[in-house]
């Protein structure tokens, strides 16, 4: 389910960067209707943290271990102005397969 709510999260992402020209939190995407607010955290109560650069959005989790940029991060990134994600990012893309 993780990776799915991560997904979602990073399309309400992508489209709300592509209207307000910033990046989003969380709460963001909850006021503007995007999101619910049940679909804001991940399975192990933790609320999903947006990055993002110029040209591209990131939402993660920080998994089991509630530490950032670890093996069981769920990732997911993609590029601004574009809706489709780009790829998987994050050591637990290649855990998956």
């Amino acid at each position: 389910m993780t990776p799915i709510l991560a997904q979602k999260i990073l399309e309400a992402s992508l489209e709300y960067s592509a209207i307000c020209q910033r990046c989003p939190s969380v709460s963001d995407l909850v006021e503007e209707r995007l999101l619910k607010p049940s679909q804001t955290t991940d399975p192990w109560g933790r609320t999903f943290v947006i990055r993002c650069t110029a040209s591209d959005v990131e939402v993660r989790s920080s998994g089991n271990d509630h530490r950032f940029d670890t093996s069981d991060d769920i990732a997911r990134q993609g590029r601004r102005g574009c809706q489709a994600p780009l790829r998987d990012s994050g050591p637990s893309a290649n855990q998956r397969r």
